[in-house]
């Protein structure tokens, strides 16, 4: 599991680093693992707005999960 968190850590930042141009690091450090986790199901039509409401409003991962319009299907889930 701890493996598999690290590859989800490292497809947001790749995410965010290729829809903004700047590194996901700032972000990410004010996020928990669960909230990262239920990020990575956003959309990229929403996926940085979601990620500026979770920090602003400290939402929970069921939260995050909840306010997603375009789900993003994990299909390759291990």
């Amino acid at each position: 599991m701890k493996n598999q968190d690290r590859i989800i850590r490292m497809e947001l930042r790749q995410r965010y680093y290729q829809l903004t141009g700047h590194p996901f690091y700032e972000k990410e450090n004010q996020l928990h693992g669960k909230q990262l986790i239920a990020l990575r199901f956003a959309g990229d039509d929403e996926f940085l707005t979601i990620i500026d409401s979770a920090i602003e409003r400290k939402m929970d991962a069921k939260e995050i999960k909840k306010s997603i319009k375009s789900w993003k299907a994990d299909n390759h889930r291990v």
